[in-house]
This record gives structure tokens, C-alpha cells and sequence, in this order.
């Protein structure tokens, strides 16, 4: 049996992963009005995510 070389696959996986979180991350924050999460309140975030029923998916932190 072959082994098959899977760490292109996996590479390819893990930036895609990476960029369409980093685009995501920065069409929430332009759609919030902030030029980056990082300047996003958390009130703010997590009324988004209510309104989204996504609550249960940010971090402890925001859910207080």
C-alpha cells in the first residue's frame, strides 16, 4: 500500500482556515463599524450575537 503524502492537503487546509477567519473577523468589525475587533465593545458584540442567536459560540467572557 502507497502512503500518501497528505502535508500539502493539510497545509492548503490550515490557510484556508486562516484567511476565512481573518476575513470574517474583518467583515463583523467593518459591519460594526470598527476598523478591527479589536475595537469592537463587548456589549456591542455580544448584542450582535444575540441578535444572530450565535451567544453560545463566543467565549465565556462575552456571555457574562
Amino acid at each position: 500500500m502507497l502512503e500518501r503524502d497528505t502535508s500539502g492537503k493539510e497545509w492548503f487546509d490550515k490557510q484556508r482556515a486562516k484567511y476565512v477567519q481573518a476575513w470574517a473577523s474583518h467583515n463583523l468589525a467593518e459591519s460594526l463599524g470598527h476598523p478591527s475587533m479589536g475595537f469592537v465593545p463587548t456589549e456591542t458584540l455580544r448584542e450582535w450575537a444575540m441578535r444572530h442567536e450565535l451567544l453560545q459560540y463566543l467565549p465565556q467572557v462575552y456571555r457574562a
